[in-house]
């Protein structure tokens, strides 16, 4: 596991004790207590394991396996819960994507079925705003909010990506740009050319600090990526294995 630090771009890498093997294509999210919850993956047949990982004594924790095995599926934490929604079952561009979405209660340890969303998706990704919840992935088009029929905006692309809300706007990174979007009305405020057109998923959900984006890119592993909000400028920082 590698711990990339935004202020001075320094990579701390952290080796588990035996009884863990991470899989490609899992998805985690940091929890409050600092601890990292992590989940599926897995190629050519994806996982349902599940395990909270602890950064800081170097030890993991299995936890209740998901209901649904699935791999490339977005993840987020909220209020004492890890939801997961889409992704694939099987092998990567050859496989389904799915349509199961569930949580993870910290309290009893246990997953709790969702239902499903409108259509199947994989690469995705999901934020919350406002108890509202909003996912995205390849497979539409459109960012929907889960639960309802409502769609919130069509971003005209049909492409994997990843997603953080900042200020009651979505920055949405997919396709060939990134989408600045307003949660009240939906409304595309801003677009910004990404390099090229392509799935921007990313394994964890973005991280904003001191005006920037960060997040982990899947397509070339290990690439940390950053884009500027102020001067809208998109870089890739630094791949974690060279």
């Amino acid at each position: 596991m590698a711990i990339f630090d935004v202020e001075n771009y320094s990579v701390q890498w952290i080796t588990f004790q035996k009884g863990i093997l991470f899989k490609e294509f899992s998805a985690w999210v940091k929890l409050p207590s600092g601890e990292i919850f992590c989940c599926g993956g897995g190629h050519p047949l994806s996982t349902a394991e599940s395990f909270i990982l602890n950064p800081y004594t170097q030890t993991h924790r299995k936890v209740a396996d998901m209901l649904t095995a699935r791999h490339s599926h977005s993840i987020l934490y909220d209020n004492g819960y890890v939801y997961v929604f889409g992704g694939m079952s099987y092998m990567m561009f050859l496989g389904n994507f799915i349509r199961q979405c569930e949580r993870f209660c910290l309290e009893t340890g246990r997953w709790e079925d969702l239902g499903q969303l409108l259509v199947p998706i994989g690469d995705s990704a999901a934020v919350v705003w406002n108890g509202r919840i909003f996912v995205v992935g390849k497979g539409s088009p459109c960012i929907a909010e889960y639960g309802c029929e409502r769609v919130l905006a069509d971003l005209k692309e049909d492409e994997g990506g990843c997603m953080i809300e900042q200020e009651g706007k979505l920055y949405v990174f997919r396709g060939s740009k990134v989408s600045v979007v307003e949660l009240v009305n939906g409304k595309v405020l801003e677009e910004v050319q990404l390099p090229r057109r392509h799935s921007w998923w990313s394994h964890s959900p973005p991280v904003f600090l001191k005006g920037s984006i960060y997040f982990v890119w899947w397509e070339e592993p290990g690439w940390i990526c950053k884009f500027d909000t102020s001067s809208k400028t998109f870089s890739q920082l630094r791949n974690l294995f060279t």
